[in-house]
């Protein structure tokens, strides 16, 4: 009988989840639609259904589980308190629905600090001892881990996303101006697209119907050098940078891991990205603080729901 550590990464369209060995090497992998009408129990209960056919078939036993859930958390009841993308799942008791039936230890954290856990340990954060991570998508998550693990205070990582970047600037969704969400995640790349071109010089043929051009279309442009889509990725990279300097400033970490579809085109991001770290970061010296691109793509929240439950073992 194998002994496996099972991964569950819970988003707004789908559920994934792995089994993993307690290396942390993948071994099977299973996915499932979520419907926003429907109830949780509906795609949870196929999750289940799949883990019972491994556990029969496959002869393996499960020692814990985790699940990286998007939205805020409340850790003492085990549940969704707010999520803007699962609406009907707020309240439901998700880590004891899984534990009941699963009869193992399960916890549950936020997607983005799953993520974070995920390149620290199996990706591109291994060689560093602390780091913090940034997912750049349809908003900014971000988690900083030390020594292995995340680090919280008082039940809370932090949102890196929501870090003050020009208190004048843009009003955030969260009723805040100038976060680094307004910069960094979709919504605000669009919103830096819209202001480019109301001034650019260049052609702006490509972006005549601009409700067709999709963060990862803006990125291909700016990777292909379209100087339009080049100076939006300028200007979010900026502010990216400055985030990071602040954190740098606090905290000195040994670097930073930058994840997400937004992060398309490295090049130039990470250009404009190194360029507000040296003016911003307090002896900024890129041997020091490194900067990298995610590795693990969409399956870092997936290994990080592994790490997770591994770590309710120790």
């Amino acid at each position: 009988m194998r002994k496996v550590l099972l991964g569950i990464d819970i988003g707004g369209t789908s559920i994934k989840a792995g089994l993993f060995t307690e290396e942390l090497v993948l071994l099977k992998r299973f996915c499932t639609a979520v419907c926003r009408e429907d109830q949780p129990r509906v795609p949870i209960n196929k999750l289940l259904k799949w883990i019972k056919e491994k556990e029969t078939d496959d002869e393996v036993a499960l020692l814990s589980a985790a699940a990286g859930i998007p939205g805020i958390l409340d850790q003492e009841k085990g549940m969704l308190s707010l999520a803007a993308n699962l609406p009907l799942w707020v309240g439901f008791p998700i880590r004891d629905y899984f534990k009941e039936r699963l009869g193992v230890a399960v916890s549950i954290g936020n997607d983005g600090n799953m993520a974070a856990l995920g390149e620290y340990h199996c990706g591109s954060g291994k060689d560093m001892v602390t780091m913090v991570m940034l997912t750049l998508g349809t908003g900014v998550g971000g988690a900083i881990i030390d020594h292995g693990r995340l680090l919280e205070y008082n039940n809370f990582s932090g949102e890196i996303g929501h870090m003050i970047i020009d208190m004048h600037g843009a009003e955030c969704h969260c009723g805040r101006r100038g976060c680094l969400e307004t910069m960094a995640a979709k919504s605000g790349m669009m919103r830096l697209l819209g202001e480019e071109l109301k001034t650019s010089p260049h052609n702006k043929e490509e972006y005549a119907n601009l409700s067709k051009v999709s963060p990862l279309r803006l990125s291909q442009l700016a990777a292909s050098g379209d100087p339009i889509a080049m100076e939006v990725y300028r200007k979010s990279g900026e502010a990216v940078g400055i985030g990071i300097g602040n954190v740098m400033n606090i905290l000195r970490l040994d670097g930073a891991v930058i994840g997400g579809g937004i992060a398309g085109a490295w090049e130039g991001f990470f250009k404009a990205i190194e360029e507000a770290l040296a003016k911003t970061a307090f002896d900024y010296n890129p041997e020091r603080i490194r900067i990298k691109k995610a590795s693990l793509g969409e399956h870092a929240g997936l290994y990080g729901a592994a790490v997770a439950a591994k770590q309710l073992m120790d």
